[in-house]
């Protein structure tokens, strides 16, 4: 599953084309969770000549989307310490919107949109918790749950019959 026609001869190359690549994903709508999830999962071939550059640039690329994921919740947290809740919800929302396969940033803004009593919010983020594609069952029936829960609290429709 290599996405290019032609063959890069170096790694400074492969990572610049995979790059290219990465962007014209997230321009297409693709999340930067699908992209690492994507990137890990590639199949490259041991018999190319090019594979050690090939699987350099993919781990380094996929570990450069994860730590940016990851590096929105730890300044989400920091925000949300620090008082500054606008941008703690900023940062969670935009792993939402990249479809992040951890629950952190969906419970961090259930939670806030709740305290602030934006039921319509916090229903909209459950509601995407429970249709990423990425998180585990477990974590998808608790936020169906928080579903129920704050259709019913905020007099809110699921849109679902």
């Amino acid at each position: 599953m290599w996405p290019f026609k032609k063959k890069p001869r170096t790694s400074k190359q492969v990572l610049a084309d995979l790059r290219e690549w990465a962007d014209s994903q997230l321009k297409a709508g693709k999340s930067r969770q699908f992209l690492e999830t994507t990137l890990l999962k590639a199949k490259l071939d041991a018999k190319d000549p090019e594979y050690a550059a090939k699987l350099q640039a993919n781990s380094l690329l996929a570990r450069e989307i994860g730590n940016l994921l990851y590096q929105r919740n730890e300044q989400g947290s920091a925000y949300e310490k620090a008082g500054d809740i606008d941008q703690a919800i900023a940062l969670y929302e935009q792993n939402v919107a990249d479809e992040f396969m951890g629950g952190h940033p969906y419970e961090r803004l259930r939670i806030l949109y709740s305290q602030r009593k934006d039921y319509a919010n916090a229903l909209r983020i459950c509601q995407a918790a429970v249709a990423c594609p990425y998180l585990d069952k477990k974590k998808k029936e608790k936020f169906q749950e928080w579903v129920k829960k704050l259709a019913e609290k905020g007099g809110l429709t699921t849109g679902v019959q």
